[in-house]
């Protein structure tokens, strides 16, 4: 028995579905503390459950579903083998690339086929038209906003993200918009109002991307622009003209407007801090060379393998927690396999995309293009950038429209079968609103914290941690919370901030940023010989960390063990030597010795380094 749903129900229902899984990329939850990642993940969901009762317009192919079911199984494998199997299989703060964001972005692969596909019509591109010109309108008002020195969204970044809260995210986003949106102008008929006002709106697209400052998206843009002339339906000759006009003015834009000029060409600096992210990944898949280190493990895994360089060019409070490549990303989560497996997909993507582009219709041909460059510009973006829901979204529905297959005849899909899909999605929703809950609940802790009211802080902390119990950050965010009122003479933050990083530290025993909020909570209570425990194991597995060379040094210091304090903190200078701080310890302890002239060299060297 197959669902009846079609004709005009099931064409408002996809175009329903279409305009919120597309929407969904600008959705944000002010509550939240990261307001970006899972009220995206929620709206597309909520699209993914309105596609599943209408007749399917296409159907993802045999083997890209095949394929992602082995990667599932392998990340699954691999989660299970990590320090925390729960936080890696469900996701952990802040992107939660486990089940809770990684099965949305599986979702949008299937809405784009869904919805995008063979049978769907005009009315469903020219949808797909109106919502990107709405999307790039929004963005580029905000944007403009922003670049004028306003905050519509409060941020305390140099490059606010507009809509998206990260510059290069809404840059990425804003080419794909750009770039599909061309490509439809180019491809389809359309009365002279309507090209002019699409045009017109794909130029903001193109503004929002220089706006944004994201010189990987501006490649992305001029790359796709160029794609888009030469395999324009016009003759070659015109082909060189129109890439010239589309690509000419952004160029020259790019030269005049401070936000994107100023980052051109990419400085020295920059590209050294991307290769030092890519070869710390590349210490992480040697670290772990048949399963990786799994899904939301690259954290902890890469906080193992850093060397100096890697301490001495990061700021004290400065973590990675992705390759910034989304190839990288592959190698290091799941292994050569998986990453192997990767760059074969992308490869039969390709191939199926052609298949289909030379056997469609004038009208097909155009949404199959579109949504190829688009998603080719995004996935050029996530070649130096962290994936998230802002771009993967996106990235996944353009893909599942542009490969997607004729729906069988007749719908093979039962009633049956169509109701558990609908109740699996509802029960990953409940789970994607949990987590949102959990999220608002800590950003409220951590408000309550900052204006004293530390009761209730303590009591949305510990709503968040039972409403995502599996993840050490919600207690170690609790943790560094109250640590900051601890300098402030709180008795009771202290009290509840060793509480909280004990319970991040039962969860997470290896992670080094757990530990390191645990070792400051209990020098701030002068419990130096705990201390000395958790730093002792830290030094053997960090001996490379100033941080942890200096902490062990002053905390023996504070112990009266003088000789092994100065051993750990001239360890600290030579691993560092641009650190005040352990030659201001190094000036205490002198003074203790009464040895008064190596008191004064040791303040000399803290004086140069602006101690």
């Amino acid at each position: 028995m197959s669902v009846p749903l079609a004709g005009s129900a099931t064409r408002r229902l996809r175009g329903v579905a279409l305009s919120l899984a597309l929407l969904s990329t600008l959705a944000f939850w002010p509550p939240a503390l990261d307001r970006w990642v899972l009220a995206k993940v929620l709206v597309l969901g909520i699209a993914a459950s309105l596609t599943v009762f209408p007749a399917p317009a296409g159907r993802l192919p045999r083997w890209l579903v095949l394929s992602i079911s082995a990667a599932a199984v392998m990340l699954v494998a691999a989660a299970l083998m990590g320090g925390q199997p729960v936080s890696a299989l469900l996701g952990r703060w802040p992107r939660y690339e486990g089940a809770v964001a990684a099965t949305g972005y599986l979702l949008a692969l299937w809405i784009g086929a869904r919805v995008l596909g063979p049978a769907s019509g005009e009315r469903e591109a020219r949808l797909l038209d109106r919502v990107l010109a709405f999307i790039a309108l929004a963005l580029a008002l905000v944007s403009i906003a922003e670049a004028l020195g306003l905050r519509p969204l409060p941020s305390n970044l140099d490059r606010p993200g507009a809509l998206l809260g990260n510059a290069t995210d809404q840059g990425a986003v804003a080419a794909a918009v750009a770039i599909v949106l061309l490509v439809r102008i180019l491809r389809t008929r359309r009365c002279r109002l309507e090209t002019i006002l699409l045009a017109g709106v794909t130029g903001l697209a193109g503004l929002t991307v220089l706006l944004s400052g994201s010189r990987a998206a501006l490649l992305a843009l001029l790359v796709g622009a160029v794609a888009a002339a030469a395999l324009a339906p016009v003759a070659p000759r015109r082909r060189v003209t129109l890439g010239a006009a589309v690509t000419a003015p952004v160029a020259v834009l790019a030269l005049l407007i401070p936000s994107i000029g100023s980052r051109l060409p990419a400085t020295g600096d920059s590209v050294a801090d991307r290769l030092l992210i890519w070869r710390e990944a590349l210490r992480v898949a040697w670290a772990h060379p048949f399963v990786g280190s799994g899904p939301s493990g690259f954290l902890d895994a890469v906080a193992a393998v850093h060397d100096v360089s890697w301490f001495t060019a990061a700021a004290d409070d400065s973590v990675l927690d992705s390759p910034h490549d989304v190839l990288l990303q592959s190698l290091v989560i799941g292994g050569p396999v998986l990453s192997a497996g990767l760059i074969a997909v992308l490869v039969a993507t390709t191939v199926a995309v052609v298949r289909r582009f030379r056997v469609a219709q004038p009208e097909r041909r155009a949404v199959i293009l579109a949504a190829a460059l688009g998603a080719g510009v995004l996935l050029l973006v996530l070649l130096t950038h962290v994936t998230a829901p802002a771009t993967m979204i996106p990235a996944a529905l353009l893909v599942g429209a542009a490969v997607s297959l004729p729906r069988r005849e007749p719908v093979r899909e039962l009633l049956a079968v169509r109701i558990g899909i609908a109740i699996a999605i509802a029960a990953w929703l409940g789970l994607v609103s949990l987590t949102l809950a959990g999220e608002s609940a800590l950003a409220s802790g951590v408000t309550a914290v900052r204006e004293g009211r530390i009761d209730d802080a303590d009591a949305d902390f510990e709503t968040a941690a039972q409403l995502r119990p599996w993840d050490a950050d919600t207690p170690l965010i609790a943790a560094e919370a109250f640590t900051e009122r601890v300098d402030e003479g709180d008795v009771v933050a202290n009290r509840l901030a060793l509480a909280w990083a004990d319970r991040a530290h039962l969860l997470a025993p290896h992670s080094l940023a757990v530990s390191k909020a645990l070792v400051t909570v209990l020098i701030a209570d002068y419990d130096l010989k705990r201390a000395d425990s958790v730093l002792e194991d830290l030094r053997v597995d960090y001996p490379l960390d100033p941080w942890v060379a200096y902490r062990a040094g002053a905390v023996a210091v504070g112990r009266g063990q003088f000789d092994a304090g100065e051993q750990l903190l001239k360890l600290a200078i030579t691993l560092d030597p641009q650190r005040p701080e352990p030659w201001l310890t190094l000036v205490y302890l002198y003074d203790q010795q009464g040895d008064a002239a190596a008191a004064a060299d040791a303040r000399e060297h803290a004086d140069a380094l602006g101690g």
